[in-house]
């Protein structure tokens, strides 16, 4: 027996000696740890030498909890078993009677989680916390064990600990992690012990580290204890060998050194020490580094192939917008919001600059913008357009028919009543280092979609710098935090700084206030608007003077900052003091940590962001995508120099170069999913014409809403995308203009109902533009209604449609007061109209915009009545108006098709001003209506095909997005292509806002130019189209009719179903892919994968119990009623796959 033991421990040795000999080059050591409180999950990090640790993918949580009471991931304890599978335990909840497992080969790839009842039979215990496990390769088998208090156990030491603690260690084995032996008392040490941890000793024995956690008198220090068998007995636990206030402490070998490390939890960073013998103790604490805020977890050695394999992997999608440098302009900047409350962080270096942003932040007030006469001069407008006299009837128009007053003040309207969109300010942090002007290397900024957080790193001085940002809705602040690896690093001085009307002052409490009120536009104040910024420091000091807050020698970070407006309108917060409210926030928020802010971040942002997934592919798989070798390279997540990727504004040039890029265009996709998510909520303002982000006082256009397609455009994804919510923004805009214009179409048009035509701002603005040339369009406010027809189709809410039908009706009233005959044809038109920002040319040579019934308007109110006919029939309501509505939809003008084959833009065949026009209005039947359709009406499909033709592929950026959705409904996914590629073209002055040329600024802003967000929402709906197209199918009876040329199909039937089409304009360089989440009209999500161009699996859900038609290329399948909830899944031939 003795022989045996011998041998056995001779083998022993023999092994600790050959892997100590090849660990050099075959291992690595990886950290399994939490972060916060644990509600983010499994982090991990790794380190060659076990003292400098790494975080791996950035720092994110690899595994999300789904079990336990509290649903956390703290101190998580990993160890390989055999066969090489890893198993991880940790503790689930804070008053659980179970712990977490699951199981990894590769820690990519996880088992389902479950929760282990290890106390279950032990009614009144409190706790199972810290859990770690074992191999025991001599019983082969798993050792479990943790520390719980059972109330009345070990008396001789109750009281000894905070809220009546008194743990004890517990164990079970499991051979499976199916059945588990029977749990019962592991060590007893007669103090109260948790956090033990083991450690395998050289004699082929165990050593046990474990914390002392007596706190009367105050102990909570480690220490040791031996056993010849992993199962004890334990001998005596020796004295501490660490210092007080200690805990979670985990242990390896690095060559003959034993490295103990544990969390010095009341200063917040891990100290470690060294050791040879395990009696003789170095402090090591000032040689390792570890990620900032990693907390109680496991270090163990692993094959060196593992750690590869974890930093050479990929994430299932890309979803990081990548920089190599700060940003020099804004549109190189990193836009955070919540909805309300917008950062742009810059980067910076020895500065870093922070644009900051509110979304009531508007200067003016509400006006009577309604000139007092203007309906007088309506029969002598009609008159000469009836007259064909154009061009005298738009200079009436000029003279008496537009707003009275300044208007947006062209373009330029901060200082007068309409108003404009303006910065909130601007947070600096100046760096102390930036001193000394040392190099900066391993610089690597980013933006991550997935998490709708910033990160920024860099080395300097042979410290590493790391700055992460993010803004919480739930908690309404936005946080930025600052690491370092060497404690002590971080100074910097934080002012906060406006160009006009505000006032900054220092708080008690680390604390900066700046307030102030907006111009009226009449020479007063209006809104009032305060942020306040906030310094949460571990470590150093804070100071204040001159009106900035100092930092000085600090080891971690915190800056929050809250703002509020008191704006007074139809969306917002709605309330009385600014500065109040933001103090509120502020105070709320500070309370929390940094892990609990960012767990209720990413817990709403993701329940948004992931509801829909695309991947693409150029090489016929599924998924993945091979980046190009652009000239620009940036560093990987931790600037180390394997897995060189490209920055973003690289894969821009290089794509513009002719390189193939399918991941780029998915990027795009989430980008612009990402910028509806943070620049509106459903009780906020809708995305403006820069979102929420501004960088200025005057912002271009106001930052306003124009009607004539900019914020349709914006909610384009919303319903596609899986978020509906949102649009509720813009419903709530509508509903704010029926009651100014009521008034407008009565001033101007002595008509029922309402009307708004080409701008809008918070304060009410309906009235006709300044300029006569675009400031008559007048079915801005139909269009807009378009979208309540579009969500109702969508969802089938009832109750909203209760909701919606007052705007529709109070819409389709006003145009049909303000239709007028026209003698050619006896059609009824609008007078005066435009074609959104349009001119045409006269048969005498004159050029104007003012004109009878442009085929845009035509669309649009076919579309309007068709749809108000429609929800009063749901609603069993108003069956007069259904009546007037059907007869006078009959009498619109049909959409007609010109001699030379294109769709006619006005009601006569005028000739272009300008053939490459940037509006394409009068294909709006194509998208986003549904009148035009290549299998319903191929002649008008035929005719929008030479319309785009002839207008070109050029065009700002929110044309590119409308010219890329329009091709997607023609069907031509390589058309659509050219039009995605020339939309992600690198804008020119791509490190400033200029006025010539369109296409993508470096952080994916769309350049109209300047920036405009429009572009980026109709570039991320128009490559859904080509993904996926749905539609209500007219009910029998209701022919298309197009066969004949002009005539535009009859929509004034009910719906008789529903039709899903499949990969309708699928681009041929996407030769593989994913998407999951998709919706359809009807109440459907939809999932599709293909591959080599071709379909091969889709999943069908129902969320309304409905019928439709699948449509795949020219295969159409009926499916019959899928339940709510249920889901059909679907092969290749459009054929049910059976379980």
């Amino acid at each position: 027996m003795q022989l045996l033991h011998l041998r056995r421990l001779l083998a022993f040795v023999l092994v600790l000696l050959l892997a100590s000999a090849l660990r050099a080059a075959d291992t690595a050591f990886l950290f399994t740890y939490f972060t916060g409180n644990g509600e983010d999950g499994l982090h991990l990090a790794w380190s060659e030498d076990g003292y400098r640790w790494t975080a791996l993918d950035r720092g994110r949580s690899v595994l999300f909890p789904s079990v336990g009471k509290d649903r956390l991931m703290r101190d998580p304890c990993v160890t390989r078993g055999p066969g090489g599978t890893y198993h991880l335990v940790w503790t689930s909840g804070w008053w659980d009677n179970a712990i977490g497992y699951a199981s990894t080969r590769d820690f990519l790839t996880w088992s389902e989680q479950k929760a282990i009842p290890v106390m279950a039979h032990e009614p009144t215990v409190r706790n199972s916390w810290a859990p770690e496990v074992a191999w025991d390769a001599q019983r082969e088998q798993f050792i479990i064990f943790w520390a719980s208090t059972i109330p009345g156990k070990f008396p001789e030491t109750a009281g000894s600990s905070e809220d009546a603690l008194n743990h004890r260690i517990y164990a079970t084995t499991t051979k499976d992690w199916q059945a588990f032996t029977p749990t019962r008392l592991f060590v007893e040490p007669g103090f109260n012990v948790i956090d033990a941890t083991l450690l395998p000793a050289r004699d082929g024995g165990w050593w046990m580290i474990a914390k002392d956690e007596t706190q009367k008198p105050p102990k909570k220090h480690l220490r040791l204890a031996h056993a010849t068998d992993i199962e004890g007995p334990w001998r005596e636990f020796g004295a501490p060998f660490t210092r007080d206030w200690v805990e979670g402490p985990t242990a390896i070998r690095v060559g003959d050194d034993v490295l103990v490390y544990f969390d010095v939890y009341r200063e917040r960073h891990y100290g470690a020490l060294r050791s040879r013998d395990l009696k003789t103790w170095e402090d090591v604490t000032d040689q390792i580094a570890l990620p900032a805020g990693a907390r109680h977890g496991t270090m163990i050695e692993v094959p060196r192939a593992l750690i590869d394999r974890l930093r050479d992997a990929k994430p299932e999608v890309e979803h990081l917008v990548r920089f190599d440098a700060p940003a020099r302009h804004f549109t190189a900047a990193t836009p955070l919001g919540n909805g309300r409350l917008g950062l742009m962080p810059f980067g910076g270096v020895d500065e870093e600059r922070v644009v900051l942003n509110e979304a009531g932040m508007w200067s003016g007030s509400p006006q009577d913008a309604d000139r007092p006469n203007a309906a007088a001069a309506l029969p002598e407008i009609r008159r000469l357009l009836l007259a064909g006299q154009n061009a005298e009837a738009e200079k009436v128009v000029a003279e008496n028919f537009t707003c009275a007053g300044a208007g947006s003040g062209r373009g330029r309207g901060a200082n007068v009543p309409y108003g404009s969109y303006q910065v909130l300010g601007e947070l600096r942090l100046a760096f102390a280092s930036s001193a000394s002007g040392t190099e900066v290397t391993n610089y690597a900024r980013e933006l991550d979609l997935a998490d709708a957080v910033s990160r920024v790193s860099y080395e300097r001085d042979g410290v590493r710098f790391e700055r992460e940002a993010f803004v919480s809705a739930p908690d309404e602040v936005a946080v930025i935090r600052l690491t370092a690896n060497k404690r002590g690093a971080i100074s910097f001085e934080l002012a906060l700084e406006r160009p006009e009307r505000a006032t900054t002052r220092v708080l008690e409490g680390g604390r900066l206030l700046m307030s102030g009120r907006l111009s009226d536009g009449r020479g007063g104040e209006n809104v009032g608007f305060a942020t306040i910024a906030r310094i949460v420091n571990r470590g150093g000091s804070v100071e204040s003077g001159d009106g900035v807050l100092r930092v000085r020698a600090a080891d971690e970070v915190l800056v929050l900052v809250t703002a509020a407006t008191d704006i007074k309108s139809f969306a917002g917060r709605k309330v009385e003091d600014a500065a109040a409210t933001a103090m509120a926030d502020m105070d709320r928020s500070a309370q929390k940590s940094f892990g609990a802010l960012r767990a209720a971040h990413l817990a709403h942002y993701r329940g948004l962001f992931d509801r829909v997934l695309l991947r693409l592919s150029e090489d016929g798989t599924e998924g993945g995508r091979r980046v190009p070798s652009p000239p620009q390279m940036t560093t990987d997540d931790r600037g180390a120099e394997r897995n060189p990727r490209p920055t973003t504004q690289a894969r821009l040039v290089a794509q513009a170069a002719g390189a193939n890029d399918p991941g780029l265009a998915q990027l795009y996709f989430d980008f612009g999913r990402y910028l509806l998510i943070s620049s509106t909520r459903p009780d906020g303002f809708p995305p403006n014409l820069q979102g929420i982000w501004a960088d200025g006082v005057q912002t271009p256009w106001n930052g306003d809403w124009h009607l004539n397609i900019n914020v349709q455009m914006n909610f384009w994804p919303a319903e596609i995308c899986g978020l509906p919510e949102l649009h509720d923004s813009l419903f709530s805009f509508t509903q704010s203009l029926t009651e100014p214009g009521a008034r407008t179409a009565r001033a101007y048009y002595g008509a029922r109902g309402w009307v708004a035509h080409v701008l809008a701002n918070p304060w009410g603005f309906t009235s006709p533009g300044e300029g006569a040339s675009w400031g008559a369009t007048t079915t801005g406010s139909a269009w807009l209604c378009q979208h309540l027809w579009d969500h109702y189709l969508f969802t089938g809410d009832r109750a909203f449609l209760e909701r919606a039908y007052p705007m529709m009706k109070g819409s389709a009233e006003f145009y049909l007061d303000m239709l007028i005959e026209e003698p050619t044809h006896g059609w009824l038109v609008t007078a005066p109209a435009n074609s959104p920002e349009n001119e045409f040319v006269l048969a005498d040579g004159t050029k104007a915009h003012v004109c009878l019934g442009p085929t845009f308007d035509n669309q649009i109110l076919r579309s309007l009545f068709t749809a108000t006919a429609e929800a009063a029939r749901v609603l069993d309501v108003d069956a007069e108006l259904q009546r007037e509505l059907g007869a006078k939809t009959a009498r619109l003008p049909p959409t007609r098709i010109a001699p030379d084959g294109r769709v006619m833009e006005w009601l006569e065949n005028y000739g272009e001003a300008d053939p490459h026009h940037r509006h394409i209005s009068h294909l709006w039947g194509l998208y986003p209506g549904d009148e035009i359709s290549v299998a319903g009406t191929p002649e008008l499909a035929a005719a929008a095909r030479k319309t785009l033709d002839a207008r070109g592929d050029g065009g700002t950026g929110w044309c590119l997005a409308h010219k890329l959705t329009l091709w997607a409904r023609l069907h031509d996914g390589a058309r659509a292509a050219d039009l995605l590629r020339s939309l992600l073209k690198p804008a020119v002055g791509a490190d400033q806002i200029t006025t010539t040329g369109g296409g993508t600024y470096p952080n994916l802003f769309d350049a109209h130019p300047p920036f405009q967000i429009d572009g980026n929402f109709g570039g991320t709906a128009g490559i859904a189209e080509l993904l996926l197209q749905s539609r209500a199918l007219p009910a029998a009876g209701s022919a298309d009719q197009s066969g004949v040329t002009g005539v535009s199909p009859d929509r004034s039937a009910q719906s008789a179903g529903w039709e899903i089409e499949l990969l309708p304009a699928l681009p041929p360089t996407w030769r593989g892919g994913e998407v999951r989440g998709l919706r359809a009209r009807g109440g459907f999500v939809v999932d599709l994968r293909w591959r080599d161009g071709a379909l091969e699996r889709a999943v069908i859900h129902s969320l309304r119990g409905e019928s439709a038609q699948i449509r795949l290329g020219r295969r159409l399948e009926t499916l019959p009623t899928i339940a709510i909830g249920a889901a059909v899944e679907l092969n290749a031939d459009l054929k049910p796959i059976t379980p």
